[in-house]
Order: structure tokens, then C-alpha cells, then sequence
């Protein structure tokens, strides 16, 4: 896709202006790159959803902005990319600037996610801090959030009754002098198109950008210079406050995220994570739980509702061919002969360096059902070979010769069809193209050795059988004449 995203976070006192000055430093940077046609921002809010999995729940806050930019074509994306995410993170030290490619699969808030639970706030936000320092550190990880620090720090007045009282003043009236100074007070409504904007009105920067010249604000007596200042009425603290607290399936939680660098895969990013976490003792208390989501989660779920189709498929294919072949051994043998390509598909995905991913188990379920037609089509030439049937081994052999510039033939077309994605190197459709390939590719082998050999093994219990009878007792009982 020609387009990638961007996602400006500032902490969490940052203005308005602060983050449209920001978004406005980032577009002069971006426009700097020849590839770059149109940059885009929205401010205090979410972008608009340009792609299918592509979401934003934040609103309404001042130190945030999203957008996207425009480039040439596709491929400049995949080459561009990754130097401006590094010289983003450069150039914007005190924020949060991501810039990531839009991918497929499902909407996730970031491709590494765990949820920290339990009742207490402060060990949450502590356990939360000591993961994210691991994460950091973590090879692939660019940012990492937290939601608990998402709190905005708040001035708090410890006043002191008597001083107020002499004042002249009210503690009612002091709370809201202050939220007046502060937060501004509405002011009516200005209506544009369908949206009605409310208005405040607010005291300038210079009153309210500085703790001491909050100290010096003088209240009572009609205000101006002749009332008591703020400071001989109690004391004034700057305390950080979380604003929100989430819920993770019913209790309390942090939810930490982990953002990666372009084009990096979620999977090896976790492992290594979780090695991490073993290596540093990370232990949780009595009654506080991790809860992995995520790239992790969501691809849990996907593979859990493939296995739930592929069980009655299983079943189905397997009276299947136990009807083709009169025999539920023959059947069981195709099956394990499936899952035996299964496993080299899984290994095909290994040798190339690639992670086990949603795409991988794709291709490796899809491939069952094709990993098998090389196995029916030997044990079907035996079957039809009476001396083969009868334990011939000569016959056998010659019998699977036959049958090979069949099998090898259709193994290299099925292949062939993917070398293009492989030699392609396409980091999404990769694992797909190798775990089909690969399993493809092993089917042809476990059809030509593993299969005959199961026949022969097979029949030679057959015909022990059957001498046995013929020799006038049963298999089961030994003869004592024997």
C-alpha cells in the first residue's frame, strides 16, 4: 500500500498547540523525503479508519494526533519506511511518534499486548512499569504504553480553613476561583455545520503555565491585588492522577503495549519477551494475573476456530476414504500421512527463518487435505496389484515407480505455483507460500517411502495371518503342535 500511519502521543499536560506544533514539525520532515506526496493530521483526536483494521478509540485528547502519509507507490512504503520510524524517534525524544505500515489481519491496539490484573493500583502501575522496562528492551520494540501513566497531573490545594475564613472566602467559591483559572468556563456555543462546538473562556498561558504565578493568584476582597494570595491560604502540590482506570474481564487492570519497528513479526518480538521475563525474575504477587492479547490473542483465536472446522472435516475425510478403500487402516494410514506433511510444512516455515504464524497454520491446515492425494494415489496402485497385495516386494517396488513421474510431476507444478510469492520474499504471504510448499514438497516423499512401507508392513501380517488359518489354527492361539 502506498500509505503508511502515523501516531503522535505527547505526555499527558501537553496542549492543543503543542501537539498541532508538533504534527506541523513531523510534516516538514516527512515532506523532506522525495517519495513523500501528501502528509495528513488530525489533532485531539483519532484519524479517520482509510484502512479496514485500522482504529482509534482516543478523543478528546489534547497531546494526540493521528494521520497518514501519501506516498508514491507501494514499494516506496517498504523502503522508505523504516529509516523515517528511526528518524522520528530521533527528532521527537519527548513523544511517542510511530510510524507503522497498514497490514492485514485483525484490529489490534498493538501487536504486543498483556493485560496486568488485580485490586490494587499502585502494585499495578509498579508491575506495569517493571514490564515495560523489560520490554524496552526487547530487539524489535520501538515505544511501549501503558495505560495507568495515562493519568493527568493535578494541582491540589491543602487549604487551611482559618486563613480562608479570615480571607473573606469560601471553600466552595475557592474550588471554583480555581477551576475558572484553570480549566476555563463555558461560555456558550458556536455552531459549525452539524457539530455544535461548546466555548470557554480561559486566563492566558502566562497565569496558568507556572505553578509560582498560580502561588501568587490573589483571591478575596474583590480579587485583583488587594486580596490574599494563594499561598498564605494553604498549600499547593502538583500530584500525577490516573484519569482512567481500565477493566480487563472484570477487574482492574494495566494494559501495557509494545510497538514494533516496520515490518517486524509480533511472534519472535513475544518469545523473546517472555525469555526476558524468565531472565529477570519478573514474578507477579498473590492475586494479581498476566493475560496475553494482541497479535498473540487474536491469532489464538483465529487458529482455535480453524481447529473447530477442521475436526467434522477431519471426520468427514476420513469415512471418506475409509469408504474408497473398504478399510479403516487404510484410512488411518492417508490421515497420518497428512499430519506427517503438516509437520514438514511447519518445517519448511523454519528453514526459511520465518515465524509460526496465523499465516503459517493457514497453509499448514490448508494442506492437509492436498498432502494426501499422493498417498491415495500408491496405496491405490498396490491394491490394484495382486502380487503386491500379496507381499511381493519386487512388485511393490515397481509398482511405486510407476506411480512417481505421477506423484513428482504433480508435486512440482503445486509448488511451482508459489516459487513466485517465495522468490518474491512478500514478508505477509512468505509463511503461507514455504509451509505449503514445504509440506507439498515432504508429501511426495512420505508417499514414495512411508506409505509403501506401511503396505508392506501390512501385508505381512495379512499373509501371517491367513497362514496361520491356513494351517489349521487360530492367530490368536498358539497351535501346541507348533
Amino acid at each position: 500500500r502506498n500509505q503508511f500511519q502515523l501516531e503522535l502521543r505527547l505526555p499527558p499536560e501537553a496542549s492543543l498547540g503543542e501537539a498541532i506544533a508538533a504534527s506541523e514539525r513531523a510534516s516538514e520532515l516527512l515532506n523532506a523525503y522525495p517519495r513523500v506526496e501528501n502528509v495528513f493530521w488530525v489533532v485531539g483526536e483519532g484519524a479517520p479508519a482509510v484502512y479496514y483494521n485500522a482504529f482509534s478509540n482516543s478523543s478528546g485528547v489534547a497531546g494526540y494526533g493521528a494521520g497518514w502519509v501519501e506516498l508514491t507507490d507501494a514499494e516506496s512504503t517498504r523502503i522508505v519506511l523504516p529509516a523515517i520510524q528511526k528518524e522520528l524517534r530521533e527528532a521527537f525524544p519527548e513523544a511517542q511518534l510511530l510510524a507503522l505500515p497498514y497490514e492485514q489481519g485483525p484490529p489490534t491496539r498493538a501487536p504486543i499486548e498483556f493485560f496486568l490484573t488485580g485490586p490494587d493500583l499502585r502494585v499495578l502501575n509498579d508491575l506495569g512499569n517493571e514490564a515495560r522496562r523489560i520490554l524496552a528492551q526487547t530487539p524489535g520494540i520501538s515505544y511501549t504504553q501503558a495505560t495507568l501513566e495515562l493519568g493527568s497531573p493535578r494541582i491540589r490545594l491543602e487549604a487551611d480553613e482559618t486563613a480562608v475564613e479570615l480571607a473573606g472566602v469560601r471553600l466552595t467559591d475557592l474550588a471554583a476561583d480555581l477551576s475558572a483559572e484553570l480549566e476555563g468556563v463555558r461560555a456558550g456555543s458556536v455552531l459549525e455545520g452539524v457539530e455544535e462546538i461548546p466555548v470557554r473562556v480561559m486566563a492566558p498561558q502566562t497565569r496558568r503555565g507556572d505553578l509560582g504565578d498560580l502561588r501568587d493568584k490573589r483571591v478575596g476582597a474583590g480579587g485583583g491585588s488587594v486580596g490574599a494570595p494563594l499561598s498564605a491560604l494553604g498549600n499547593l502540590t502538583l500530584t500525577p492522577e490516573i484519569a482512567v482506570i481500565t477493566h480487563y474481564q472484570g477487574s482492574r487492570s494495566n494494559s501495557v503495549y509494545g510497538f514494533l519497528e516496520p515490518y517486524a513479526f509480533p511472534a519472535p518480538a513475544l518469545a523473546q519477551f517472555q525469555a526476558l521475563l524468565e531472565e529477570n525474575n519478573f514474578t507477579l504477587p498473590p492475586g494479581y494475573a498476566l493475560s496475553l492479547g494482541g497479535e498473540a490473542a487474536e491469532r489464538g483465536s483465529a487458529v482455535a476456530n480453524l481447529l473447530v472446522t477442521a475436526v467434522p472435516l477431519i471426520i468427514l475425510m476420513t469415512g471418506t476414504v475409509a469408504l474408497v478403500f473398504n478399510s479403516f487402516r487404510y484410512a488411518f494410514l492417508v490421515l497420518s500421512a497428512g499430519f506427517l506433511s503438516v509437520l514438514l510444512a511447519f518445517l519448511g516455515v523454519w528453514l526459511f527463518g520465518l515465524p509460526n504464524g496465523f499465516n503459517a497454520i493457514v497453509g499448514a491446515m490448508g494442506l492437509l487435505g492436498l498432502a494426501i492425494n499422493g498417498t491415495i494415489v500408491v496405496l491405490s496402485a498396490l491394491r490394484a496389484n495382486p502380487a503386491a497385495k500379496r507381499g511381493d516386494i519386487e512388485e511393490m517396488r515397481e509398482t511405486v515407480v510407476e506411480a512417481t513421474r505421477h506423484i513428482v510431476a504433480t508435486t512440482l507444478t503445486t509448488m511451482g505455483g508459489f516459487l513466485p510469492i517465495i522468490l518474491a520474499g512478500d514478508l505477509f504471504w512468505l509463511p503461507l507460500a514455504t509451509a505449503i510448499a514445504g509440506g507439498v514438497g515432504g508429501s511426495a516423499l512420505i508417499a514414495l517411502y512411508f506409505a509403501p512401507a506401511m503396505f508392506s508392513i501390512g501385508t505381512w501380517f495379512n499373509k501371517d495371518r491367513v497362514d496361520r488359518k491356513r494351517a489349521g489354527y487360530d492367530s490368536a492361539v498358539p497351535n501346541p503342535a507348533e
